[in-house]
């Protein structure tokens, strides 16, 4: 039975991941800050991680998986972030958020991967899939957010294009040890806005959806049916790869 590790597992994407594996015959274990009730699936283990406190996190992620078996996949859909992280506009930047939010973002994705990686080497096999996002390939419209009560935020695309980046120069790495590291990369996710309950306003909708060749938000569970793909078999001869899960944003 396979053991798999989702990291922020009670986000937007994180909980359509965990239902999915939910259906299957393995072992799931969703590392958060916070426990939410999920059914009452007995393969269903929540662990207490905070991912921005990197300083201890090798021994605290190594202490998980001898307490809890191996890590066969490891998922990491987190989406760490200071108290003013909104205020990441490119008028209001400054360099104490773009520090802050690289070491408990783009740092906890980069670290941890290479944790997991290393562990998963003993085994000789692995599948990891890292969160990533189309701004991390293509820049935001600043002609979107006009108007709109949403604002861009300069370091989540900066943030994001590292972890792309960090994905293919794991994959060259660890490939040889049978270990697979992919990327997906969703585009805006019908939801509430990080940081806040409310959902996208009407006018955001309809600027970004003119860039939408499908001409809607993604769904939660569609960024969760790719990660789950990339960490099947199916996928199994795929590594160092970004899936863009968009609607068509990106290809025109």
């Amino acid at each position: 039975m396979k053991n798999i590790y989702i990291l922020g597992g009670n986000g937007l994407i994180g909980k359509e991941i965990v239902k999915l594996y939910s259906k299957d015959k393995v072992k799931i274990f969703v590392l958060d800050i916070k426990k939410i009730s999920f059914s009452k699936k007995k393969n269903i283990k929540f662990v207490k991680f905070d991912c921005s406190k990197l300083q201890n996190s090798q021994y605290k992620i190594k202490s998980i998986f001898e307490q809890n078996g191996k890590p066969d996949i490891f998922i990491n859909c987190s989406y760490p972030s200071t108290k003013n992280w909104s205020k990441s506009t490119i008028n209001n930047f400054k360099y104490k958020i773009l520090k802050e939010n690289f070491e408990i973002h783009l740092n906890n994705y980069v670290w941890t991967a290479k944790i997991i990686a290393n562990e998963m080497k003993r085994y000789k096999s692995g599948s990891i899939i890292l969160l990533g996002s189309i701004y991390g390939y293509v820049a935001q419209d600043p002609l979107i957010y006009e108007d709109t009560g949403i604002r861009e935020n300069y370091n989540y695309s900066i943030i994001k294009s590292g972890i792309i980046g960090s994905t293919r120069q794991l994959a060259s790495f660890f490939g040889k040890y049978n270990i697979r590291i992919n990327c997906v990369c969703p585009g805006g996710i019908e939801g509430h806005i990080k940081g806040s309950k409310q959902k996208q306003s009407k006018k955001f909708k309809k600027k970004y959806l003119n860039k939408i060749l499908l001409n809607r938000l993604c769904k939660p569970e569609e960024a969760a049916n790719v990660c789950k793909f990339f960490a099947s078999d199916m996928a199994s001869y795929v590594t160092g790869q970004t899936i863009f899960v968009d609607g068509g944003y990106t290809a025109i």
